[in-house]
């Protein structure tokens, strides 16, 4: 699963019926959100394995904040490759821990592209999240 867990990677696929690619090279492009959030690289989803829905779907995972991960999991800028989808990885809401209790404590969110906006590429928060047990 590269440098995204497996229960993360499963809520990852969850969203992929309802994402849409992004621009096919994103290198040294800075990534925000339309309400101006600057999104930093923080892992790949490596579309790897025996699963149909797996193999092949290589999705980048963002935050709002950098990556302050063990060094095992840092990420080095990857944003060259092609990804299938872009996800904002997040700590849930009070809404979305509801019915999970205590364990729900990440949660990924479908992002779409916009376009292009002064030199930067712009997604925005579709609403779509998955919530999972974050195991580490």
């Amino acid at each position: 699963m590269g440098n995204i867990l497996n229960p993360q990677r499963r809520a990852i696929e969850a969203l992929r019926h309802k994402a849409q690619p992004p621009p096919p090279s994103m290198n040294d492009t800075p990534l925000f959100l339309t309400d101006g959030t600057r999104l930093y690289l923080w892992g790949v989803s490596d579309g790897v394995g025996s699963c149909a829905d797996v193999k092949g779907m290589d999705v980048l995972g963002v935050g709002t904040t950098p990556f302050t991960g063990n060094s095992a999991r840092t990420v080095l800028n990857r944003a060259s490759e092609e990804y299938a989808y872009v996800v904002l990885c997040r700590a849930v809401t009070d809404a979305e821990r509801k019915g999970w209790g205590q364990f729900a404590v990440r949660c990924v969110e479908l992002l779409r592209y916009v376009g292009t906006k002064e030199g930067a590429i712009e997604f925005e928060l579709t609403g779509d999240a998955e919530v999972y047990v974050n195991l580490c």
